[in-house]
């Protein structure tokens, strides 16, 4: 699976209850935020990062894809990706540019089309299928 075992001196950084009762959780809020990136680049081919085109990229895509499949809402969702190792860095530290973090993770990339999966925004298809490779 996808989620890693913390140790005793690790924290979490599962999400919790919103601060703000009606508020989205912040993995909820990124995972949107990069739902609606994805939807932009895929809707403009000429914009798809060529990196993306490259069948190791497509497979890592397409295996972290089958390991979200099960998770059946954007709850669900938001909790795996809190748990993420690569979203475990602090704040300081990612990238200011979302979408310049979406276009360098395959995982990235995968998680932000399962939430546009959920939303009903697009169907559950392979990577080269979707960017128009296949």
């Amino acid at each position: 699976m996808l989620h890693q075992p913390l140790s005793p001196d690790q924290p979490s950084t599962a999400i919790g209850p919103s601060p703000v009762p009606g508020t989205p959780a912040p993995h909820d809020e990124r995972l949107g935020l990069h739902g609606a990136i994805l939807q932009s680049l895929l809707a403009r081919p000429a914009r798809i990062p060529e990196r993306w085109r490259a069948p190791g990229f497509a497979r890592q895509v397409d295996l972290v894809r089958s390991h979200l499949r099960p998770l059946g809402n954007h709850s669900l969702l938001a909790q795996s990706y809190g748990r993420e190792h690569f979203n475990g860095r602090p704040s300081h530290l990612a990238p200011p540019d979302p979408a310049g973090l979406l276009r360098r993770s395959a995982t990235e990339v995968a998680y932000a089309m399962r939430w546009l999966e959920l939303a009903g925004q697009q169907d559950h298809v392979p990577w080269p299928v979707i960017i128009g490779d296949r």
